[in-house]
């Protein structure tokens, strides 16, 4: 208020850096950025904000014409990239003159910024084209290719459109991109989520996302799971059936849940898939194997409130609000299931953030982060679980490569809800790529700094022998003259080779002259 800011100045500090996640900074950058584009602010302004603590960025006001005081805000921003107060007050002159013409740069000394070339992002996704059953079901709409293809045109970037179709080992080769970003599903099998990153790496191209290794992990709902309890992470109990016929674990106790083991998006998941009795779940079990010709797994099913988190960044990644799926009509056995995300609107409804107690939120953004760290996630994911009615809470399963459809995947209504714009999130999971892309040019750079190093090197020594062979012929034609040889330079250079002798071969036997041999000729 005005008496902090004019009169007890005393009481307030700043802190610059700011001390906020990554993230959030690169979102108040790229806001600052619009806003100076949007309002036409030249030479000097100052941005005001408040950040809640859930990362919700307000715009509280813009001051085209900020106070020069040296205890200001202003100063102790300049300070931090190196400028005095008296550089910066010539920095704003500086840049008026500039853009009015009165000078140029080489006349006040100072450099352009050379503008930075574009990025060419190449674009991988897998389109739904048919919305019969649920064959494509973790597929993309186009609507949805188009809304990230824009946010990430709207970044400045250049936007290469990719189909990870069976052909696209070639056009990735021939594609010349700096940076993928990935949504591929990937065609089939079960390391099918892990296509597009191998290749990324086998062509040494960088891109957003998880691994090849998360990916496949992750996919594989038993493989991922004994990971998690490696990790001391509750899961429900567990069991992979291949066939119908095969035998039920003594420890798994009905209710249970029969899923496709290697399947996003709830496919193969519906209103039958919860069963009570041997006979339905060999029932269940059947139809998934013979359905989706993979095995199936066996979960014993979890009463209680069901939460999908989202989780951004790297290694300390930021724990979005937990969503609560709310389930209408009060359901005996609820199941988000395929259909249920299908319909929503009829089934269910999202509370973000959910109605939690202080312990409650802090346990759930603690597991989620740990799910995040044990399967290595990078970038962006979201992790599903149930609450049970003790509190204990269960890892259902881990998706690294999340739905992005604006105003319907999970993700974005966690976004929304906090005040995150889609084209905020989408230059949100930007970041770790963009940074491994930079991290791989600047390796490039020093591997090619060492080898013009040792191409050097190598030049040098070369050099050095040819002066060493000089001298040492040198050496060898003065010693020769002052010996009274006198031989020419010629001559002496020629005496470091040896002469050769030609040799006489003794025959131990007279040898009788041959007769001419004529040799018959084939046509």
């Amino acid at each position: 208020d005005y008496r902090l800011k004019n009169v007890e100045t005393g009481k307030v500090q700043y802190r610059c850096p700011a001390n906020l996640p990554r993230d959030v900074a690169a979102r108040l950058r790229g806001i600052s950025s619009e806003v100076i584009r949007t309002l036409g602010l030249r030479d000097v302004a100052r941005l005001d904000y408040r950040v809640t603590a859930e990362g919700r960025i307000y715009l509280l006001e813009v001051n085209a014409l900020p106070a020069l005081g040296s205890s200001s805000s202003l100063f102790a921003a300049t300070a931090q990239v190196g400028l005095t107060y008296n550089a910066t007050v010539v920095s704003i002159l500086n840049a008026a003159a500039l853009r009015s013409g009165l000078a140029t740069a080489s006349q006040l000394g100072v450099s352009r910024q050379r503008k930075a070339q574009p990025i060419r992002v190449g674009f991988t996704y897998n389109v739904k084209r048919s919305h019969d059953g649920d064959d494509e079901a973790e597929w993309d709409p186009p609507e949805t290719i188009i809304a990230i293809a824009n946010a990430l045109a709207r970044q400045g970037h250049i936007v290469v459109h990719l189909e990870a179709t069976p052909d696209l080992p070639r056009v990735l080769a021939e594609a010349d991109v700096d940076l993928i970003f990935n949504i591929a599903e990937g065609v089939e099998g079960r390391n099918r989520e892990a296509q597009v990153p191998a290749l990324c790496e086998l062509l040494g191209i960088p891109y957003t996302g998880s691994d090849s290794a998360t990916l496949a992990i992750a996919l594989d709902k038993a493989l991922g799971k004994k990971v998690l309890l490696q990790h001391g992470i509750l899961t429900p109990k567990f069991q992979v059936m291949e066939s119908a016929r095969e035998r039920l674990s003594p420890d798994m106790k009905f209710p249970l849940i029969v899923k496709p083991n290697a399947e996003g998006s709830s496919k193969g998941i519906g209103s039958t898939s919860v069963v009570d009795t041997e006979d339905d779940l060999r029932a269940a079990v059947k139809v998934c194997v013979e359905r989706y010709r993979q095995p199936a797994l066996v979960e014993e099913y979890i009463a209680g409130r069901e939460f999908t988190v989202g989780l951004l960044g790297d290694k300390r990644p930021r724990v979005l609000p937990p969503m609560e799926i709310k389930f209408k009509g009060a359901p005996k056995r609820p199941v988000y299931d395929y259909a249920v995300k299908q319909e929503w609107e009829q089934h269910v409804y999202y509370e973000c953030p959910s109605k939690l107690t202080e312990a409650e939120q802090k346990a759930i953004e603690k597991i989620a982060r740990a799910t995040y760290w044990a399967l290595d996630c990078r970038d962006v994911a979201r992790v599903d679980m149930r609450m049970d009615a003790d509190g204990r809470i269960y890892v259902l399963e881990v998706n690294p490569l999340p739905g992005l459809t604006p105003g319907y995947s999970d993700l974005v209504l966690i976004a929304q809800a906090v005040g995150m714009e889609y084209d905020q999130l989408i230059a949100e999971i930007m970041v770790g790529g963009l940074r491994r892309m930079k991290d791989k040019r600047r390796e490039e750079r020093e591997l090619e700094r060492e080898r013009e190093a040792q191409n050097k090197d190598i030049a040098k020594l070369a050099d050095k022998d040819k002066a060493e062979k000089k001298r040492a012929v040198a050496k060898l034609a003065q010693a020769q003259l002052a010996a009274g040889s006198g031989p020419t330079p010629t001559a002496a250079a020629a005496a470091v080779e040896p002469t050769p002798v030609r040799v006489k071969r003794e025959r131990s036997e007279p040898v009788a002259p041959v007769a001419p041999v004529e040799r018959a000729r084939t046509e």
